[in-house]
């Protein structure tokens, strides 16, 4: 059996274009099974996430900080839902982060307003309990009831407050750096691979640290290999990282801390340092070297 093919028995030159067909042939399928679901998941997470800053906002809600840390609450929300479902699309998730920030700030405002509305008719009826909100001359609707906020004026600073034109301006801002918050959250956990014939996250499978001896093992199992002269001699840290699908391939990271030698005599450092500095390298495993690649990082490991 050759070694070299994938689980598909094509060899390893023609994966590339073998998982180019599959997407290109999945990705109907692969937006009703994970897109669509976590766009449901994900206005769901900022309906519940707006109603639930109604609640908290009247106790603890520091200006500019607030929305920040509600963007990294409903990014993580959003990363997690993408890691369960399986949804890898990123533009997909760019978007649906959009959407769901502009869904929580209207799940905000819409629950500051009930709570408006429910606190006029209780005081209506502590005046005259005859008396409804139908019958008082108020406007009784969400944009009403914005306008009067911006009339009222909202506090910046002690002896700041805005109004008008300016409030308006306060929560375009706030959509923004929450918005901004949960891009980066969500951006940022697409730095994790993607399986190219699946499209399934990869998992972690093992990390630690390995001798250069291991590396030097490792880089001639990966795909293609990779040469000694193109990265540090010096001991790394790593992490494998597989598809969860049997018979997929797996990636290699590895990382180089930043390290820093001064010599007597010298301000210069000597060729074989030149790499020192801080580096990262992703190396590509394909399925018929992932066991003996497991072999090199258990056995070449530096104890703990």
């Amino acid at each position: 059996m050759n070694r070299g093919a994938g689980a598909t028995g094509l060899p390893s030159s023609r994966r590339p274009q073998q998982a180019a067909l599959l997407q290109k042939q999945s990705m109907p399928a692969n937006l009703i099974r994970t897109v669509f679901p976590w766009l449901l998941v994900a206005v769901v997470a900022a309906v519940g996430l707006g109603l639930l800053t109604v609640v908290v906002q009247d106790h603890w809600a520091p200006l500019w900080l607030f929305p920040c840390l509600q963007g990294i609450v409903l990014g993580g929300c959003l990363t997690a839902a993408m890691r369960l479902l399986q949804m890898t699309r990123k533009r997909w998730a760019v978007a649906g982060t959009v959407l769901a920030v502009c869904v929580m700030f209207a799940a905000q405002f819409y629950g500051s307003y009930r709570v408006y509305r429910n606190a006029l008719v209780q005081k209506s009826a502590t005046v005259n309990p005859q008396l409804t909100l139908d019958d008082m001359p108020v406007e009784d609707n969400l944009l009403y009831y914005l306008r009067l906020q911006a009339l009222t004026g909202r506090p910046l600073t002690k002896g700041t407050t805005v109004y008008g034109g300016w409030v308006w301006a306060t929560w375009g801002l706030d959509l923004l750096l929450a918005a901004g918050t949960a891009l980066l959250v969500v951006v940022l956990a697409f730095r994790r691979p993607v399986c190219p014939l699946c499209g399934r996250w990869y998992r972690a499978v093992s990390d630690g640290q390995l001798l250069p001896r291991a590396i030097a093992r490792a880089s001639q199992l990966v795909e293609p290999p990779v040469s000694r002269d193109s990265y540090p001699q010096r001991e790394a840290q790593f992490r494998m990282t597989s598809c969860p699908t049997a018979g997929h391939g797996s990636q290699l990271e590895l990382f180089w801390p930043n390290r820093v030698r001064r010599f007597k005599g010298s301000k210069k450092q000597p060729a074989a340092q030149k790499h020192s500095g801080e580096a990262r390298a992703r190396w590509d495993v394909p399925p018929g070297s992932t066991v003996k690649l497991q072999d090199v990082l258990a056995d070449d490991s530096p104890p703990e």
